[in-house]
């Protein structure tokens, strides 16, 4: 296994990137088989990579996720170059399960490789019996089958209510139609005490995702059970304006974006970025960098944003806040919050330098934002030193070594010298609310004041 984590680190991102044989085939999700590819050659090309993976299959024969990975690449190769059915025999040799990393993305292409092959009516059997085993080890359970204006629909339970129910069904038309019902997981993963999640019921298909049934929001109390849950579905499928798409074939170009949301019982659908084999000691080039930390992978986001925390230089620093995500999804508040405020540092001149630039700073303030600053404002007097130890840090470590195009050297060391004054201790801190009206502010909307509530790791020193 050495040897093959060996040649996997020096082959992997080179076999990754390679241009893949034929063009991607677009499927259309229907009863019919229908493949269609851009150019489609009258017989499949030759894959150049082919004999570079089959003796990596060798190497690794013995390492059970690195052989799965090696074969899906290979089988996602095959499909797109239109030879669905060696790409079904290629996946066939994986022994992935719930839970590991490329489980996900072995199902999709599973399952685009059966509907190019006969259609969804013929994939959808085979890929619902993986699905509920899936759903099974994180704590689903099929509770009940109905049907809602023609669309047949099984309906599993979370064994922790608070999650709600997840509604897999299948239209006439052969459209799969995924509907949660529940406590949405942004609201589940940035809830305080004292907040009460929403209780949302939404549905997603390949082409439509996060759209809203009416009186779907509602208090998730003991009146919110399946029953309420049908009679919603039953009111809006009966109305004929939710009906203008309900003939739609959503297709999948390459790869459904919503797949993830119409399957969650196979975890993240993730892409291979080329990183997945990187040794521990070797460093990112800048693209591997941003790829990782907007990675779906947990553990490779979570990779990728310690190295950006070691390296603050390493990327534009507008991908910092993809790393500020990533400790907040793992409890990390006192340092989620703390390269926040960094991040408006090292971002404001990048702002005043491009507007589109700003729209997007903007958006993603606005998202993060809130998160971090309601956690740390309980703990008036931590808040304050935490963002005085930002502010100073930010100070001594270099700044990226790129600048914004048209912007000389040193137009851009005067917008950097101007960003930083206007974030200063003295700016920032001098004429903010005194304790008491700023404690007395946070109770009046309900929000706590105290001690950090599970502040997560703490500092490193070296962050000074």
């Amino acid at each position: 296994m050495p040897e093959c984590r060996t040649a996997l680190a020096a082959q992997w991102p080179d076999l990754v990137r390679s241009d893949r044989p034929g063009n991607p085939p677009v499927i259309t999700l229907g009863p019919k088989p229908s493949t269609l590819v851009d150019e489609p050659a009258d017989t499949p090309q030759t894959d150049p990579l082919r004999p570079a993976l089959a003796r990596l299959a060798e190497a690794c024969a013995a390492d059970r996720t690195a052989l799965a990975d090696i074969l899906i690449l290979d089988a996602q190769r095959a499909r797109f170059n239109a030879e669905p059915q060696r790409a079904l025999e290629v996946l066939a040799r994986a022994d992935l399960r719930p839970g590991d990393r490329s489980y996900g993305l072995y199902q999709a292409e599973r399952l685009m490789a059966l509907t190019m092959t006969g259609g969804i009516n013929a994939a959808w059997p085979a890929v619902l019996v993986s699905h509920e085993q899936a759903l099974a080890t994180s704590g689903f359970a099929l509770e009940r089958r109905f049907t809602v204006q023609g669309i047949a629909f099984r309906a599993y339970a979370h064994t922790d209510r608070a999650k709600g129910w997840l509604l897999v069904g299948l239209r006439p038309n052969g459209e799969i139609e995924t509907i949660r019902a529940g406590i949405p997981d942004w609201a589940e993963r940035y809830a305080f005490e004292g907040d009460t999640p929403p209780f949302d019921v939404s549905n997603t298909r390949c082409s439509v995702s996060g759209q809203y049934f009416e009186d779907g929001g509602a208090a998730f109390d003991e009146r919110m059970n399946l029953d309420a849950i049908i009679a919603i579905l039953e009111a809006n499928y009966a109305n004929p304006e939710r009906q203008g798409n309900a003939n739609e074939r959503p297709g999948i170009p390459d790869f459904c974006p919503n797949l993830k949301d119409m399957f969650p019982g196979f975890g993240p659908v993730l892409e291979f970025l080329g990183t997945e084999y990187r040794a521990k000691s070797a460093g990112y080039s800048e693209l591997n960098l941003a790829l990782a930390l907007q990675s779906e992978d947990e553990t490779e986001r979570a990779a990728a944003a310690d190295y950006l925390f070691d390296h603050p230089d390493a990327a534009d620093p507008m991908n910092l806040i993809y790393a500020i995500t990533s400790l907040i999804a793992r409890g990390d508040m006192e340092r989620a919050t703390f390269w926040y405020f960094i991040w408006q540092t090292r971002t404001r001149p990048w702002m005043a330098a491009d507007s589109n630039i700003a729209q997007l700073r903007g958006a993603l303030a606005s998202g993060v934002g809130p998160v971090v600053l309601e956690w740390s404002g309980s703990d008036y007097d931590a808040m304050l030193a935490l963002w005085r130890r930002a502010i100073r840090y930010e100070l001594q470590f270099p700044l990226y070594k790129g600048r914004p195009r048209g912007v000389s050297d040193e137009e851009w060391q005067r917008m950097i010298a101007e960003a930083r004054d206007q974030n200063s201790e003295a700016n920032m801190l001098a004429d903010f609310p005194a304790k008491a009206d700023y404690e007395a502010g946070r109770q009046a909307n309900g929000l706590n004041v105290g001690p950090w509530v599970n502040p997560g790791r703490s500092l490193k020193d070296e962050w000074r």
